[in-house]
């Protein structure tokens, strides 16, 4: 009876991690959706101002301006991307592996210096632990990302850009594709690259004031803007591979339960069975 107890009394253990399994599903789920509604709506702003600042500098030279000039890469930073809490599967171990690999490659090829940024608390206690060069850290971002918190985390990239000698500013992170799938992609922050793609063939403009005035505006804003929009690709990253990860649980959990209210029937057949042949037993003794 004992074990049959003890069965029982680990069934409704496994029953109650389901329950709790299923209700962090549920909340993630809930999360997953408005974190990719926020970031549908904010990709249009961010490709559009893409666009605008590709048509400022289409015809500028882009050793003008400090965060669009281009010099031998040295010294390089390292922004790392992770998740300040953790139960959401192999979604920050998958950037802490590529940020190793990254970090290696770097060394191997001659960089002098690579400085880290550790933003969220999985990556600051893991870079920590294994005693990487960590310059600055940023995390609890909450359940929802705002401006404020991008514009901080661009501020401390164009400081150490501008002011440390960094000559090339990258970020690790999840990109979002759906709730079910995220892609560990290296991106090249600083100086601004990548705006060749938004460039269409048109007319120069008349700028008042002029295009430099311009630019030391936007390009700050234009960073800010695309940090914010990697932190939400990271969030609803976060959320959809929580909601994976509690869904197997779930299913972990259910069949867990189903071996052992198998094994718990069978031990109390078997136990069934002992007392009926007691029973047999000591009627034929007494006949």
């Amino acid at each position: 009876m004992a074990a049959l107890r003890d069965i029982k009394r680990r069934i409704g253990s496994v029953g109650k991690t389901r329950e709790i399994t299923q209700a962090m599903k549920t909340v993630a789920a809930v999360r997953v959706r408005n974190a990719q509604q926020a970031l549908y709506s904010m990709r249009p702003y961010s490709d559009r101002l893409a666009t605008m600042i590709a048509s400022l500098c289409s015809h500028e030279d882009r050793s003008t301006h400090p965060l669009l000039a281009e010099r031998e890469s040295k010294n390089v930073l390292l922004a790392v991307l992770t998740s300040d809490k953790g139960l959401c599967g192999p979604f920050n171990s998958n950037v802490l592996r590529e940020a190793e690999r990254r970090i290696k490659y770097l060394k191997r090829i001659g960089h002098e210096n690579v400085g880290l940024i550790a933003i969220g608390r999985k990556g600051r206690d893991y870079l920590k632990r294994h005693n990487h060069n960590i310059v600055a850290e940023y995390f609890m971002f909450g359940t929802k990302v705002h401006m404020d918190d991008a514009r901080k985390i661009g501020q401390i990239l164009i400081d150490n850009f501008k002011g440390k000698g960094v000559d090339r500013a990258e970020l690790i992170y999840n990109r979002f594709h759906h709730a079910g799938r995220q892609e560990v992609v290296v991106r090249t922050l600083l100086p601004i690259a990548g705006l060749e793609e938004c460039m269409f063939p048109g007319v120069d403009y008349i700028y008042e004031p002029d295009k430099h005035q311009i630019l030391n505006v936007l390009l700050p804003l234009y960073l800010n803007v695309q940090v914010w929009r990697i932190v939400q690709e990271s969030t609803a990253g976060e959320y959809g591979a929580r909601m994976t990860a509690m869904e197997m649980a779930s299913r972990n959990c259910e069949e867990v339960i189903e071996k052992l209210t198998l094994h718990y029937n069978k031990a109390r057949q078997s136990h069934i069975t002992n007392e009926l042949i007691e029973v047999l037993t000591t009627a034929e003794a007494f006949r």
